[in-house]
This record gives C-alpha cells, sequence and structure tokens, in this order.
C-alpha cells in the first residue's frame, strides 16, 4: 500500500520545474510503466480487500453493502475532479499529487494503527 502513496508522489515528478528537462517520449514511458506498476498494485491490494469484505459481510446484506461501496467509489470522482480543477487554478500542478501522495500516506499509517484494523489484518 505504501507503494501505491509513493506512486501517486512519482506522477508529479515530472511536472516539477527541475525535472521538465526531458523529451514527451520519455514522459510518456515514464507514465507508461508507472501506470501499469499502479495496475498490479491495485489488483494485488483489490482482491485480498474483496476477500476480507466477503467474509466479515454476512450472506444476506452483502449485495447491499458492495453496491454501497461501488456507488459512493464512483460518485466521490466528480467531487475529487471539481476540487483538482478549483486547486488546479490556485497553485502549482505539481503540489497537488505530492500533497494527495502525502495526506494518503499519513491516512493509511492511522489507518494501520487502529486496532481494530489490526484484527482484521
Amino acid at each position: 500500500m505504501y507503494s501505491l502513496m509513493l506512486q501517486w508522489m512519482a506522477i508529479a515528478l515530472p511536472v516539477i520545474p527541475a525535472f521538465s528537462i526531458y523529451s514527451k517520449e520519455t514522459y510518456f514511458i515514464y507514465y507508461i510503466v508507472l501506470m501499469a506498476i499502479g495496475g498490479l498494485i491495485v489488483a494485488f491490494v483489490d482482491i485480498p480487500i474483496m476477500v476480507v469484505f466477503q467474509r466479515l459481510i454476512p450472506d444476506e446484506i452483502r449485495g447491499r453493502i458492495f453496491s454501497l461501496i461501488g456507488t459512493m467509489a464512483l460518485g466521490i470522482d466528480p467531487l475529487g475532479l471539481l476540487l483538482a480543477g478549483l486547486l488546479i487554478d490556485y497553485i502549482p500542478t505539481w503540489i497537488l499529487p505530492i500533497t494527495s501522495g502525502i495526506l494518503l500516506l499519513v491516512k493509511l499509517i492511522l489507518f494501520i494503527k487502529n486496532n481494530e484494523v489490526k484484527e482484521i489484518i
């Protein structure tokens, strides 16, 4: 999970002014590799999480819970895009992914330290 946070921060590297010296092809390959790594990480994280959910959620409400999770995951996208669009107007572009990665890393650390989560893991 930490690697996903680091990947999120790595998205900003090419747009930091000090690193913007390479060709477009180099950035294209960089992002292809970064997205492939991200896809693999998501696959290796998403499947175990869904297995844990299936084990913990009773059969009679599992469909409703997964529908709610899916709806919330899709519903938060427009809000995130709106917020990012507003923030990009006022702050440099490269700050958003780095800040988001750091905030997600802090949240993950706090999440892992939670006693209830330790019991599940």
